[in-house]
């Protein structure tokens, strides 16, 4: 058994309102990733896909977009848990 630890924000696991909570939190996700970015998920495991023409700019532009993507991602969960 883990040890209790104090948290300032969760999705209680186990709880009657678990899924619940979960969908409200997540479901949002889809709503701050830009259109040209592919989102796939299941359950808690999410990932971000962008095509491209395999050429070096396309691809610089590609993995610049996707990380821009994890930066707004990023600040949402911190805006979200504050």
């Amino acid at each position: 058994m883990s040890a209790p630890r104090q948290l300032q924000c969760s999705v209680p696991q186990g709880s009657c309102l678990g899924s619940w909570l979960y969908l409200t939190y997540a479901g949002t996700l889809f709503d701050v990733i830009p259109p040209h970015i592919s989102v796939y998920g299941f359950a808690d495991d999410h990932t971000a896909n962008i095509r491209f023409t395999p050429t070096p700019s396309m691809e610089r532009k590609a993995i610049q977009d996707l990380q821009d993507c994890a930066i707004t991602i990023n600040n949402w969960l911190m805006e979200i848990s504050s």
